[in-house]
């Protein structure tokens, strides 16, 4: 069988020889140094196991896994594993010890210091990292540990690259590298209760939470630290006053402002569903649709909740459920102004006000027009904003129409026209309000046809 050409020697010193006078970092998991290859220069950043983890199986075949991990998302982003001897992780008299490509740049953290950068700026770094991790996900492989230090900026082409993967998980999962009972995983950058101690630890969208705490830090130089802090307040909300004036100014700081109040949701199912659908939204910042285009549909967000996490969480539920009342009335108001503008229209709501129904899982209006003085034929329109999934982590908009004549009633169109999620209320209002004279126009189109019916099919 041929050998994988990262295959090392068995040890390091045989093939690679320290740098002199390069700095050495260390980590929970082992040492880092700067290595040159003896036989052709080649640069290497050498990982070791701590001394005192030599004998100790876990840490031997997590190192053997971050291997592995690193091997199968090598591509753009990733450091290239040059040379291991992965294949001893269960012969404790060896040394483990493996050699990546070694990267010349400064982390994120030394690159933005305390100094925030522009609004585009911060963005596209934002997008880098998250397509990095969106081809991470694909592979299988969770990073868990995403952080300013575990990002450097290469020299050159002042592109990100993704390091320390010591603490990722990769599928299938292996049993014999489950993490401790009572041992809780991720940084002090953002401590999310994701990866607190007895929880499921395999979620995505842990990933896509520290790249939205990235994005915080980008704009403001301070770790987001927690989701919320002792007033129940996100990073992006209790730490207002750090955003630059030249951030909170620019046209895109709404929409970007958006992405922290997703992304820092405090229960997972309402957080961006995956790298993907962040990145679509940063996409949406970059590059907004031209006026008068519709706004794109980014696909539905999120999964069900798995489990309700704290009252902070059954508050951001209440908070959505208020939303889509107050967004359904919205619409419920403008659709009966437009109604008004003509004389010999008539338009009302037999319901009155948008109702929520079902314990808040959908707010509901009806809405007829017809001819001033003439009640038959008329149209209505049977509009539905609900909480979709198991535990309401999307919102859905959409309406039914139907025309009366005499006795007859006939069902006209069902249109779902926007699915996105649940907490981001601020968009549910633009696409209801966007929607709007679509709604109307379709309704007395509908209207328009059925009086000429009535009259003969005469046009007078």
């Amino acid at each position: 069988m041929t050998e994988s050409p990262e295959l090392g020697d068995e040890r390091w010193q045989e093939e690679w020889e320290l740098v002199e006078g390069a700095p050495e970092t260390s980590g929970g998991q082992g040492t880092v140094k700067k290595v040159r290859r003896r036989f052709d220069g080649q640069l290497g950043a050498l990982k070791e196991i701590h001394a005192g983890h030599l004998t100790h199986t876990e840490r031997r075949l997590r190192m053997a896994r971050e291997v592995e991990e690193l091997q199968r998302v090598r591509g753009p982003g990733i450091p290239a594993v040059l040379s291991h001897n992965a294949r001893f992780a269960k012969d404790k008299t060896v040394p483990l010890y493996f050699v990546s490509e070694w990267i010349e740049g400064k982390t994120l953290q030394h690159r933005v210091g305390d100094k925030p950068l522009p609004l585009e700026e911060a963005l596209r770094f934002t997008h880098a990292i998250a397509e990095i991790i969106a081809r991470c996900h694909a592979a299988g492989v969770l990073h868990r540990d995403i952080k300013p230090d575990n990002v450097i900026i290469r020299e050159g082409d002042g592109l990100p690259v993704l390091v320390d993967f010591g603490t990722a998980w990769a599928q299938p999962d292996d049993s014999s590298l489950k993490t401790a009972v009572g041992q809780e995983l991720g940084n002090r950058f953002l401590r999310l209760p994701d990866l607190s101690a007895g929880r499921e630890r395999h979620d995505c969208r842990v990933d896509v939470t520290l790249l939205v705490g990235l994005l915080f830090f980008l704009l403001t130089g301070r770790h987001p630290r927690v989701l919320l802090d002792e007033k129940e307040q996100p990073p992006h909300e209790a730490s207002a006053h750090l955003f630059p004036d030249d951030t909170t100014s620019d046209p895109r700081w709404i929409l970007t402002r958006r992405i922290m109040t997703v992304g820092f949701q405090p229960g997972v199912g309402l957080r961006f569903e995956d790298a993907e659908a962040l990145i679509q939204r940063i996409d949406e910042v970059l590059d907004p649709p031209e006026p008068g285009e519709p706004i794109s549909r980014y696909k539905a967000e999120m999964d069900a909740y798995r489990e309700v996490v704290d009252s902070a969480v059954a508050r951001s539920v209440q908070r959505v459920e208020e939303g889509i009342w107050l967004a359904s009335r919205k619409l419920q108001v403008e659709l009966q102004w437009m109604g008004d503008q003509a004389d010999d229209l008539r338009s009302a709501s037999p319901s009155g006000v948008a109702y929520v129904k079902e314990g808040g899982r959908s707010a509901a209006f009806t809405y007829d027009l017809h001819r001033e003085r003439a009640e038959d034929p008329f149209v209505r329109i049977e509009h539905m904003v609900e909480l979709v999934g198991p535990e309401r982590s999307s919102v859905r908009a959409g309406y039914r129409m139907r025309a009366h004549a005499g006795d007859e009633t006939e069902y006209r169109e069902a249109r779902t026209y926007y699915k996105g999620p649940a907490s981001d209320i601020e968009r549910l209002e633009e696409e209801l309000t966007a929607n709007a004279e679509q709604i109307f126009a379709r309704a007395l189109a509908v209207l328009t046809e059925k009086v000429r019916e009535a009259m003969g099919g005469s046009d007078e």
